[in-house]
């Protein structure tokens, strides 16, 4: 991860150089769409476009569509965004928020129009605006706006596949004067109701209605629906770019690195609320935003659930889209997870009591001659056997899933339970454990008492064997957890080794309604069959039994075999594995009578096969008594995929009379590590031991790219071609198979060409991997994507076309012409002949999963099928369910060995969906896998092949655990890794957790060498890894202290009997059972557990004297102080005791690493609390770039330092954004100190530790410094590391946090748009003097980035006490960073240096680059010396360009050098930098010359004009026009003269001078006296002269000399006006003027000598107009009055002029007309006319009353509201009346009469009669309800069916005629084409029946169409329909149900036809002495009507 953002570099350089520039926000929406059958879709047209720049941008933000395809540019549209407010990103996982506002004046713009649409998606304007010229954009539409088109007319558009009543499109273009749109389609799919439809199939001209529908400006407006169809804004993606734009050319920056976009990604995240503000003058839609944040804030562990397990609709039905996977939906699982059981368990409780019995014998002697007896007293035992029960209550109930990472132990939740129907004493509980797959079971924990031992002392006192308590404890126990035992068990397959398949039927949608359908139309009192919800079929599974039959198994559990966990029983590394039951009956007897078995997880994992076979023989005692459900009780579908379980059976007896608590320690979830650590799997896991490949050996590594068939050599990150094994260890994987692993120095970078990435962002490009050692043979190996088809292919056709699909006996059946493929098989899937579509019909629901057939010739008989009577569609096609043939695919084809492919997963990446490839036919290509796919593979999918080389692994990495946790589908967030993920940072981040201890020793001989490896091998050992290897880092001469880091194996171990020591390791014996301590090494090979080391018979070897302890590096010998103990940076592993519940493989110094955890996740936290929590334990952070997540982990860090170089350019300031300087800072700054509040010297951390079942432990560190500087008062802060098991981890992390609470500073301040450029978590330096801050380092904890491209800064102070790893560790590790893929060797030496000898103050440079120079990635830097090149510094680093400039003002000599750099900067800041030979190649350069600076030598101003007024006088006169020129000059510092010239540069002529009286001045300035100057002088030159250095420098400025010529005569003037007439009159009272002599005076505007006339006079102001006069007449004329001379100011006589007087009308006030005829008045008063009727002058009618309308004019009466015209009349009572038609959307009325009715909906309450004569217009909609009474009929005999051709009761039927027939009158149609229309009947049955005993009756609603109305004539009858409907009549109570007659065909006729429809109701019941039955109800009729 690089420390600024990786962002474009010309918009970083631009960021940094602070040139000007201006910037716009770009905002892309996703707009509403729903998913199609994969998922949601990305193509372009999906999203709306939007920005605040001033214009449309184009602009290419490097998204793909959902094929892949590049969306390329869009157009972003202006106008729209009102603002955009600030977005904040933080060090944690933190949702943040962003407001943006956009425009919304035209919401719900519509407009109906007559246009042409036509076929190139174009949409024409023709006609509807008469008014105005139409104009799309007037009517608020704007291009990239969504709209929708519907015909008025209600037809639907078509494209020819699709149709819709509304069609959406997306506007891209207006023409024709914004009357032509250019539409584009949605890209929306076929989405119901919001589909992708494309243009109509021809060119459509009518009315339409065109409507706005960009839901981002209709807000909260948007239609809320819980059903895709109608989807909403909210939950959308939003992404918002900053492009920066040159302000001079307004060209976008970034175009010339085509490697990133041109802009930032500033924002992305999701919309979570929306509000519409409407105003007066505007409206605005306000969206608030969520970051990308926002989107983790939800919860997504799975719940022991079966409806969400399956994605149950409210149906009860699975869906493969809603479940997590579409695998989970067949998957039965958690079908009981949610019941309760409650049972009594029983046993025999036998009981034994002692008792006394009189015993007699025959007596001796003469006694016993007689008879005598001995008697006496007898002692006996007797046993007395007690039934007891118990009453087990298990309550289940969902629970979340929990996720384990790494080891620990969790309780089990119950998810099945019951007892046996024959023996209740046995209990079976199925307990789910954790998402798998997991590694195993380590342990088990009986009431919380450990199985396994704990530790030594446990051992001791409770080993099954000789524990001193073993007979008084309450649990005996096995092996030693501190000894890294663990749980062992037995494959369950080696007592079941019979297999017998399970079939589950399946039943199709069209099997569900045939069903219905015979339950309707049979006779019968019950179910035909027994129905259950759909389950979605997977092929038949099989499972394994011991013995018995297939049809009646026995399965057993280990409990009749011996078993005992001895050392070759216990698991190791291993644990209790997949399908390993152990019993502890064998170990602990009847104490705890329970046999475990244990199921991983898988993905594909099969069901639990004894359930299989107890459910089969309905063993369970509920599935017997209780269970009711119709899915299989337990079955081979009951499989809880992804789950691990257990089942364990409870055997209750009087030692075990409840059920125990049972937990287990597990090694939790596998997942994929992706070669982080560089180590890799092997080709071939053969169980056996690796070569002979040993720590410290040093090997080429090779990488092949054809599947092994040749090498190439791979290369480190620096070019080296050697490697060193750092590792070198055995480990088990997830099967329990043992491999050896290999871990290498660094990772294998460069492909042998020393360029190109072998691995891009961590993705391998290389399918194999070797290392090779000398005499040894190569050890091959895999990457993590290996696979045999590694790029999206598509898959190849497998379908096999049906010919005829029909029925036999009720099942489907399907023939092909040819079987291909489907040849042998007995599992077909279903799909569409036509790529890309499903089944239809009523076989869409056979799309999903697998069936089961059998075959007769080429015809498959589906054998689960049922009850299908109708022909199914015929246009599907089968395909096999588990075998594909491959032979196209060239990879597979050209496989020679099955062993290549067997193992890998085909995966269908549109799906998702993956199977294992269980076989491989090298002779057909074909494949198999392990179960079928949910969905099918098409040819429109791709596939991949992959996975034998997973690094799939339980490990403790926290990196890895969390990027596991971010991509997991099902428990995680579901990221996609390579869309989403910076694969490459977390890859570098899980090496800076796995950073391991440097070592420090003290010696007593020898100096190291920094930098050498050294090798401690005392014995000189061979096959096996050497003791010890370690690089010097560092040495302490004074005392004697060595550290070496990169280290591998362990100087020495101290002696413990709990560990495990291999051959070459050395021994610290420090207590011998006698003499003294000693060192020994293991001399013995494999791995031994030693007695003490002293013993003679162990295989070690004493090792004596120093010379044994003596390290080496080939040259110089080190000796060990054996009397000091090595110290570690971390901690020393022999102090770890518990190591394998800490997940370590081996209890090895190479498991100590700085972070390792331990993870119980609850899921039922959002991803948010989990991801924040897991990133706080190893300090890690996430940042989002380039819509990637990048992972760092808090490390020391170096300090940033000044730069004014960047990306290859030198300016004259710090450009390097992370050193801040005070002139960076904008505004106001703020420091703040929380150290008192913050400060601690305490630190108690809790931790689950495993020697104490994972219980809590506290972990306290106290800081004695810390301590004395409070003042000892204590300060104590309390930390929880809940996923950290490993104590000394935990003491790191204290003492860490400890150490961060002494650093409390945090400051705050803003920065400018460099600011643009960093990331939360990194560090900047701060240099502010007023603070005295020089260089004071924070990490920055919050920026906020404005809109106006400024960032504030939220810090807090860093220090790097806090880390232990190094800065160095980091910048080594990063060095390995793959985050970009670039090619990368060193350049050649540019060539043909030039440097300059004549430039003024600078060197002018050029070259020819070399031949290997490649623009994009190199440089060239030039190096300069006043000496020779050792003295040299660089100068400049340049880039696109083969000369520059070196400037340094003054004149000088300098020896220059260019050489060309290669730099590699990686995405996680790791840099390879590589150079050429300088040129020239010597020490001399080539030398170059810079002359004098050329200066700015010249004049503040250029030149001067003197003005003379018309008299020749200088105008201004004196001093005002004196000027002084002074003289501008920089670089010279000499003293110029000025003089005074002609302006031919001759001395002066004529007059002037400066204000001295000379015409030569000396200085650095001169003023001219402008009044020594004449009008007469000619032009003048000012020159300034200056030599310095050598040259003369010039300055010129010119003087003129303007005479102003004289004053013109003044012009005459002209206006023009009107005057009125004082008084109205009826006649012309004659002109104003016509004694000519009126004056008009100019000044003021006023007449003299106007006339007067009788009663008025003529004057300039209109005269008031009177409104009592009757006919007012006003009079005008208009005049021209022309000066009559210049300046005179008047006119008159001729040259005023007055047009003849005209009549003018002026109102003012209220004007009233009455009309004296009919004594009616009308006020006109400003905005209100009042009057009586307002009619035309030509009205005519021929009666004006209420029943007619006018035959001319229009009348309206404004008293009673009449209006009269000639097409229409509207009366007093408000009754209108129409020539024409009435159209209207809707018209709801009481009564309408009219002979044409046109509209969309009628709505009326009644139509009052039994007949409606349609005068042979066509309607569509409905007519009627059409009433009948009721009818009765009474018998008393019936066993009989109705008949349904005669309405004549017939015998054990009860016949009801319903009267009043509906009658339809049709008239004849122009052509003999058949009528359709339908008729439906409501009814009731009425009535009741007698009789002693009641029977369901059956009432069958009977409808008939006839020509005749009578009920009883025969023959006449046109159709008729029988629907039967099972009602009850039970207690008298009658139940309805409606009937539907199907559309039915009725010929047309000559003439009127007139057709009674007739209903009849039928009564069948049973047993009954009779009753009165009978009915009610209507009749509607509906359709097309002629």
């Amino acid at each position: 991860m690089s420390v600024k953002k990786d962002i474009n570099t010309d918009i970083e350089t631009l960021l940094v150089s602070n040139a000007p520039f201006e910037y716009a926000h770009l905002v892309k929406f996703e707009r509403p769409n729903a998913p199609d059958s994969i998922g949601f879709r990305t193509n372009a047209n999906r999203y709306a476009y939007f920005t605040d720049a001033s214009r449309d941008i184009s602009f290419d933000d490097g998204s793909t569509d959902h094929d892949g395809n590049a969306n390329n540019a869009q157009i972003y549209r202006a106008n729209r965004i009102k603002s955009v407010g600030s977005y904040s990103e933080t060090i944690q996982a933190k949702s943040t928020t962003m407001s943006l506002v956009l425009g919304a004046e035209h919401l719900n713009a519509s407009v109906s129009i007559t246009a042409q649409f036509s076929t190139n998606g174009t949409f024409a304007y023709q006609s509807g605006f008469t008014t105005e010229v139409f104009d799309f954009v007037e009517q608020g539409f704007r291009e990239g706006d969504l709209v929708s088109i519907s015909r008025n007319s209600g037809s639907v558009i078509t494209d020819g596949t699709n149709s819709t009543a509304s069609a959406k499109y997306i506007i891209t273009g207006f023409s024709n004067s914004n009357q032509t749109l250019t539409l584009a389609r949605t890209g929306n799919d076929n989405s119901s109701g919001f589909f992708d439809i494309g243009f109509p199939t021809s060119n459509l001209t009518e009315a339409f209605t065109i409507t706005l529908e960009s839901e981002e400006l209709r807000g909260v407006l948007a239609i809320e629906s819980n059903e895709l169809a109608s989807p909403t804004f909210f939950n959308r993606e939003v992404f918002i770019y900053k492009i920066f734009i040159n302000p001079e050319t307004g060209d976008i920056y970034g175009t010339n690195d085509t490697n990133s976009i041109n802009g930032i990604l500033t924002f992305k995240g999701i919309i979570s609320s929306c509000s519409l503000n409407e105003k007066a003058e505007s409206s605005t839609v306000n969206w608030s935003l969520t970051s990308h944040w926002g989107d983790f804030n939800e919860v997504r562990g799975r719940i022991t659930s079966d409806s969400a397990q399956r994605g149950l609709s409210a149906a009860e039905e699975p869906n493969p889209l809603q479940a997590l996977r579409p695998a989970h939906a067949a998957d039965l699982g958690f079908l009981h997870a949610e019941t309760s059981i409650e049972a009594l368990a029983e046993y025999q409780r036998i009981e034994k009591r002692r008792n006394f019995r009189m015993i007699s014998s025959r007596s001796g002697g003469l006694k016993g001659l007689f008879g005598g007896r001995n008697y006496g007293i007898e002692e006996y035992e007797e046993e007395i056997v007690h039934n007891e029960k118990v009453d087990l209550d298990i309550g289940m109930k969902a629970a979340s899933i929990p996720l384990v990472y790494g080891v620990r132990k969790i309780e089990g939740i119950p998810v099945f339970a019951d007892t046996l129907n024959t023996d209740p004493r046995k209990i079976h509980v199925v307990y789910a454990l954790a998402e798998g797959e997991i590694h195993g079971v380590y342990n088990a924990h009986i009431d919380d008492t450990s199985v396994i031992c704990v530790d030594e002392s446990d051992h001791t006192t409770r080993n099954a064997t000789d524990g001193t308590n073993k007979d008084e404890t309450k649990m005996v126990c096995y092996g030693r957890m501190s000894r890294g035992d663990t749980l062992g068990g037995k494959v369950i397959s080696i007592a079941n080794t019979q297999t017998a398949e399970i079939v589950i039927p399946e039943f199709s949608e069209e099997a569900l309604a045939q069903a219905i359908s015979d339950i309707m139309y049979s006779i019968h009192g019950g179910n035909p069959m027994n129905l259950f919800n759909l389950l979605i079929p997977i092929f038949p599974g099989t499972f394994a039994y011991a013995g018995g039959t297939s049809s009646n198994p026995t399965v057993n559990t280990i409990e009749a075999a011996t078993f005992d966990l001895t050392p070759s029983t216990l698991g190791g590394s291993k644990g209790l594995q997949n399908q390993q039951n152990v019993n502890f009956k064998n170990l602990f007897s009847d104490d705890f009578d329970i046999a475990v078995s244990f199921m991983r997880g898988t993905e594909d994992q099969p069901a639990m096969d004894k359930l299989v076979a107890l459910a089969k023989n309905s063993s369970f005692k509920r599935q017997n008594d209780f269970y009711t459900g119709t899915l299989p009780y337990w079955s081979t579908q009951h499989r809880l995929l992804d789950t691990a379980y257990v089942a364990v059976e409870y055997n209750i007896n009087e030692e075990m009379t409840e059920l125990p608590e049972m937990e287990y320690t597990v090694r939790g979830k596998v997942y994929e590590n992706y070669n982080y650590d560089n180590t890799y799997m092997p080709e071939t896991v053969t169980g056996g031991a690796g070569p002979a490949i040993y720590e410290n050996d040093v090997i080429a590594v090779e990488v092949s790219y054809n599947n092994g068939q040749s090498y190439e050599a791979a290369k480190t990150s620096s070019g080296g071609t050697a490697f060193r094994v750092m590792d070198s260890y055995d480990m088990s994987d997830r099967f329990g198979n043992t491999y050896s692993r290999y871990r290498l120095d660094e990772t294998p970078f460069y492909r042998n060409d020393g360029s190109t990435l072998l691995a891009p962002n961590g993705r391998p490009t290389y399918d194999k991997i070797r290392l090779n050692k000398s005499g040894v043979n190569p050890h091959v190996m895999l990457p993590w994507n290996a696979g045999v088809v590694r790029t999206p292919t598509a898959f190849p056709d497998q379908r096999v076309n049906a010919t005829s699909v029909g029925t036999s006996n009720g099942k489907l059946t399907v023939t092909v012409g040819a079987l291909g493929n489907l040849s042998g098989t007995t599992q077909v899937q279903v799909v569409s002949q036509t790529s890309g579509e499903e089944p239809s019909g009523t076989l869409k629901q056979l799309k999903h999963g697998a069936y089961t057939v059998s075959s007769s010739g080429n015809t498959f008989t589906f054998t689960s099928s049922r009850d299908f009577t109708t022909t199914p569609p015929q246009d599907i096609a089968l395909q096999r369910a588990r075998i594909f043939d491959f032979s196209s695919i060239s990879a597979v084809s050209s496989l020679t060995s099955s062993s290549d492919i067997i193992g890998e997963f085909l995966k269908i990446e549109e799906t998702g969906e993956r199977r294992e490839i269980t076989d491989f036919n090298t002779s057909t290509n074909k494949i198999t896998i392990s179960s079928p796919f949910m969905f099918p593979p098409l040819p429109t999918h791709t596939f991949t092949i992959t996975g034998k080389g997973r690094d799939l692994r339980a490990g403790s990495n926290p990196a890895m655990q969390l990027l596991d946790y971010m991509t997991d589908k099902v428990y995680g967030k579901g990221l996609d890794l390579n869309d989403d993920i910076d694969l490459s940072s977390f890859i570098t981040s899980a090496k800076l957790c796995d950073v391991r201890s440097d070592v420090t020793i003290k010696l007593t001989g020898g100096t190291p060498t920094i930098g050498n490896r050294y090798v401690f091998n005392p014995g000189n050992l061979i096959d096996c890894n050497p003791t010890f290897s370690g690089k010097v880092k560092s040495f302490d001469s004074t005392n004697n202290l060595v550290t070496f880091t990169e280290c591998t194996g362990k100087l020495f171990y101290e002696y413990n009997n709990y560990r495990t020591f291999e051959k070459g390791e050395v021994i610290l014996d420090s207590n011998p059972p006698s003499g003294t301590p000693g060192y020994f090494q293991v001399t013995g090979g494999g791995s031994v557990i030693t007695q003490n080391p002293a013993v003679s018979n162990t295989p070690t070897a004493p090792l004596s004297g120093g010379a044994n302890l003596t390290l080496t590096d080939g040259s110089t010998t080190l000796t060990m102080d054996k009397t000091t103990t090595a110290s570690y940076s971390l901690y020393d592993a022999d102090f770890i005791k518990y190591w394998r519940y800490l997940n370590w493989e081996h209890h090895h110094q190479r498991w100590v690493t700085r972070h390792q955890t331990n993870f119980l996740l609850d899921t039922s936290k959002s991803v948010f609390s989990n991801v924040n929590m897991m990133l706080a334990h190893f300090n890690g952070f996430l940042s989002y770039e380039k819509g990637q997540y990048v992972l760092d982990v808090e490390t020391q860090v170096t300090a940033p330092a000044s730069t004014n170089t960047f990306n290859g350019t030198t300016y004259n300031e710090n450009v390097n954004p992370y050193f801040i300087e005070h002139s960076d800072i904008i505004g106001d700054i703020k420091l703040t100190d929380n150290s008192n509040k913050n400060s601690k010297n305490v630190v108690k951390a809790s931790i689950p530790d495993p020697s104490i079942s994972y219980e809590s432990r506290s972990v306290t560190f106290l800081n004695s410094n810390y301590l004395e500087a409070d003042r000892n008062v204590r300060k104590t802060q309390s930390l929880a590391f809940s996923g950290i098991t490993n104590y000394f981890n935990g003491r790191i992390n204290a003492e860490k946090a400890l150490t961060e609470t002494r650093y409390q500073k945090e400051i705050s301040f803003k920065v400018g748009q460099k600011g643009l450029l960093m990331k939360p978590g990194q560090v900047i330096g701060l240099t502010y003097e007023p603070f005295g801050f020089t260089n004071k380092l924070f990490r920055i904890i919050n920026l906020n980035f404005q809109a106006d491209c400024t960032v504030t800064i939220k810090a807090l102070e860093y220090d790097d006490s806090s880390y232990l790893i190094s800065k160095q560790r980091r910048s080594a590790i990063y060095s390995q960073d793959t985050g970009v893929d670039s090619k990368i060797k060193a350049p050649e030496a540019p060539t043909n240096l030039s440097v300059s000898t004549t430039k003024p103050g600078f060197f002018a440079l050029s070259w020819t680059n070399a031949a290997n120079f490649k623009e994009a990635i190199d440089s060239t830097e030039i190096y300069a010396s006043t000496s020779n090149l050792n003295s040299a510094v660089l100068i400049a680093t340049v880039d696109n360009t083969t000369t520059a400039e070196f400037l340094i003002g003054e004149f000088g000599s300098r020896n220059f050098w260019v050489r060309h750099k290669r730099v590699h900067d990686s995405s996680t800041n790791g840099k390879r930098v590589l150079h050429s030979a300088y040129a020239p190649d010597n020490t001399s350069g080539v030398a170059g010359t810079s002359k004098l600076l050329n200066p700015s030598f010249g004049f503040d101003r250029q030149n001067l004009t003197l003005n003379f007024d018309g008299s020749a006088a200088l105008d201004p006169s004196g001093t005002a026009q004196d000027t002084t020129f002074t003289v501008a000059k920089r670089g010279l510092s000499g003293t110029p003269t000025i003089q005074l010239l002609d302006a031919d540069g001759t001395a002066r002529s004529g007059n002037g001078a400066f204000t001295d009286g000379s015409q030569s001045v000396s200085g650095n300035s001169a003023t001219i006296d402008a009044s020594t100057f004449v009008s007469t002088d000619t032009p003048k030159i000012v020159k300034a002269t200056l030599t310095e250095g050598g040259e003369t420098f010039t300055a010129i400025a010119t003087i003129g000399i303007i005479k102003q010529g004289v004053a013109g005569a003044s012009g005459l003037r002209t206006t023009t006006g009107a005057v009125y007439y004082s008084v109205f009159s009826n006649t012309d009272p004659g002109g104003p003027d016509a004694d000519n002599n009126a004056t008009f005076t100019f000044g003021t505007g006023a007449f003299t000598g106007l006339d007067s006339g009788s009663g008025g006079t003529w004057q300039t102001t209109p005269p008031a107009a009177d409104p009592s006069d009757t006919s007012p007449k006003y009079w005008l004329s208009n005049f021209t009055a022309v000066e009559n001379s210049a300046g005179a100011g008047v006119s008159s006589g001729s040259n005023l002029t007055f047009t003849s007087p005209s009549i003018f009308i002026n109102f003012t006030n209220t004007v009233v007309f009455t009309d004296l005829s009919t004594s009616g008045s009308t006020t006109i008063n400003g905005d209100n006319i009042t009057t009586g009727t307002i009619k035309a002058i030509n009205l005519e009618s021929t009666n004006f009353d209420d029943s007619g309308a006018s035959t001319v004019g229009t009348q309206i009466n404004l008293a009673n509201g009449k209006i009269e015209s000639k097409q229409f009349s509207i009366d007093t009572s408000g009754n209108a009346s129409f020539a024409g038609n009435v159209s209207a959307s809707a018209v709801i009325a009481a009564n309408i009469s009219a002979n044409n009715i046109n509209a969309g909906t009628l709505s009326v309450d009644r139509i009052g009669a039994n007949s409606l004569n349609v005068a042979g217009k066509a309607i569509s909609g409905s007519v009627g309800n059409f009433s009948f009474t009721n009818g009765t009929v009474t018998n008393s005999s019936f066993n009989s069916n109705p008949s349904t051709t005669t309405a004549a009761a017939a015998n054990g039927i009860a016949a009801v005629v319903l009267s009043s027939p509906l009658a339809i009158t049709l008239k004849p149609a122009a052509t003999s084409t058949p009528v359709t229309f339908c008729v439906a009947a409501f009814v009731n049955p009425l009535g009741s029946l007698s009789g002693s005993v009641f029977q369901p009756t059956l009432t069958t609603p009977y409808i008939a169409i006839s020509t005749s109305s009578s009920p009883t004539a025969t023959g006449s009858w046109l159709a008729s329909y029988v629907g039967f409907v099972a009602i009850n009549f039970l207690g008298g109570q009658a139940m309805h149900h409606g009937v539907n007659l199907t559309p039915n065909t009725i010929a047309s006729g000559a003439g009127d036809k007139t057709f009674y429809v007739h209903l009849y109701m039928f009564h069948q019941y049973l047993y009954s002495s009779g009753g009165s039955l009978g009915a009610k109800g209507s009749v509607t009729a509906f359709g097309l009507f002629r």
